[in-house]
Protein backbone atom coordinates (compact mmCIF):
# COMPACT_ATOMS: atom_id res chain seq x y z
CA UNK A 1 0.00 0.00 0.00
CA UNK A 2 0.89 3.43 -0.90
CA UNK A 3 0.70 6.81 0.15
CA UNK A 4 0.91 10.04 -1.95
CA UNK A 5 -0.24 13.78 -0.98
CA UNK A 6 0.60 16.71 -3.56
CA UNK A 7 -0.37 20.47 -3.20
CA UNK A 8 0.58 22.98 -4.96
CA UNK A 9 -0.48 25.89 -7.62
CA UNK A 10 -3.16 25.31 -11.04
CA UNK A 11 -4.26 27.55 -13.21
CA UNK A 12 -6.70 27.16 -16.36
CA UNK A 13 -7.03 29.85 -19.28
CA UNK A 14 -10.79 29.54 -19.29
CA UNK A 15 -13.03 29.62 -16.58
CA UNK A 16 -13.97 25.28 -15.87
CA UNK A 17 -16.76 24.01 -13.97
CA UNK A 18 -15.20 20.84 -12.84
CA UNK A 19 -18.91 19.23 -12.38
CA UNK A 20 -18.62 19.07 -16.42
CA UNK A 21 -15.36 18.12 -16.59
CA UNK A 22 -13.36 14.91 -16.23
CA UNK A 23 -9.82 14.21 -14.54
CA UNK A 24 -7.05 11.73 -15.28
CA UNK A 25 -4.45 11.65 -12.62
CA UNK A 26 -1.06 9.79 -13.63
CA UNK A 27 1.72 8.86 -10.92
CA UNK A 28 4.22 7.15 -12.75
CA UNK A 29 2.60 3.65 -14.49
CA UNK A 30 -0.22 4.30 -12.07
CA UNK A 31 -3.60 6.37 -13.36
CA UNK A 32 -6.94 7.25 -11.87
CA UNK A 33 -9.88 7.96 -13.31
CA UNK A 34 -12.70 10.58 -11.96
CA UNK A 35 -15.48 10.88 -14.21
CA UNK A 36 -17.96 13.37 -15.06
CA UNK A 37 -19.83 14.76 -12.73
CA UNK A 38 -17.62 13.14 -9.84
CA UNK A 39 -16.55 16.79 -8.32
CA UNK A 40 -18.52 18.53 -6.07
CA UNK A 41 -18.64 22.40 -5.30
CA UNK A 42 -17.59 22.93 -2.26
CA UNK A 43 -18.84 26.69 -0.95
CA UNK A 44 -18.44 29.16 -3.66
CA UNK A 45 -15.13 27.63 -5.60
CA UNK A 46 -13.62 24.40 -4.50
CA UNK A 47 -14.59 21.47 -6.03
CA UNK A 48 -13.42 17.95 -4.06
CA UNK A 49 -13.81 14.37 -5.32
CA UNK A 50 -13.71 12.04 -2.70
CA UNK A 51 -13.47 8.21 -3.45
CA UNK A 52 -13.74 5.85 -0.51
CA UNK A 53 -12.35 2.27 0.46
CA UNK A 54 -14.13 -0.60 -1.40
CA UNK A 55 -13.38 -4.10 -1.49
CA UNK A 56 -11.47 -4.16 -4.96
CA UNK A 57 -10.25 -0.72 -4.52
CA UNK A 58 -8.67 -0.01 -0.75
CA UNK A 59 -7.61 3.81 -1.70
CA UNK A 60 -8.87 6.46 -0.09
CA UNK A 61 -8.78 9.63 -2.59
CA UNK A 62 -9.40 13.17 -1.79
CA UNK A 63 -8.65 16.04 -4.79
CA UNK A 64 -9.48 19.37 -4.01
CA UNK A 65 -9.09 22.00 -6.55
CA UNK A 66 -10.43 25.66 -6.03
CA UNK A 67 -9.64 27.38 -10.06
CA UNK A 68 -10.02 30.62 -7.88
CA UNK A 69 -7.19 30.65 -5.69
CA UNK A 70 -5.48 28.08 -8.02
CA UNK A 71 -5.10 26.00 -5.87
CA UNK A 72 -4.76 21.98 -5.92
CA UNK A 73 -4.07 19.26 -3.38
CA UNK A 74 -4.29 15.70 -3.99
CA UNK A 75 -4.17 13.10 -0.60
CA UNK A 76 -4.58 9.61 -1.84
CA UNK A 77 -3.82 6.95 0.76
CA UNK A 78 -3.50 3.06 0.61
CA UNK A 79 -3.43 2.92 -3.13
CA UNK A 80 -2.31 -0.52 -4.77
CA UNK A 81 -0.46 1.40 -6.72
CA UNK A 82 3.13 -0.32 -7.45
CA UNK A 83 6.25 1.64 -6.11
CA UNK A 84 7.83 4.42 -8.50
CA UNK A 85 11.82 4.94 -8.36
CA UNK A 86 12.45 8.91 -8.17
CA UNK A 87 12.39 10.28 -10.59
CA UNK A 88 8.56 9.64 -11.99
CA UNK A 89 6.36 10.98 -14.41
CA UNK A 90 3.33 12.75 -12.40
CA UNK A 91 0.67 14.04 -14.81
CA UNK A 92 -2.94 16.03 -14.77
CA UNK A 93 -5.62 15.69 -17.70
CA UNK A 94 -8.25 18.28 -17.10
CA UNK A 95 -10.21 19.07 -19.36
CA UNK A 96 -8.26 21.07 -21.66
CA UNK A 97 -5.45 21.10 -19.49
CA UNK A 98 -2.86 18.20 -19.89
CA UNK A 99 0.31 18.89 -18.16
CA UNK A 100 3.02 16.27 -16.84
CA UNK A 101 6.43 16.72 -15.35
CA UNK A 102 9.09 14.55 -14.31
CA UNK A 103 9.03 14.48 -10.06
CA UNK A 104 11.99 13.94 -7.67
CA UNK A 105 11.63 12.77 -4.33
Amino acid sequence: MGNLVVSGAIATADDIDLRTASLLLHWGTAEHAVGLGEFELKGKTKYQYKKSPGDLDPANIVISIDPTKCTIQIVAKNTNWTWQDSPVNFGLELGTFDEDEEVSF
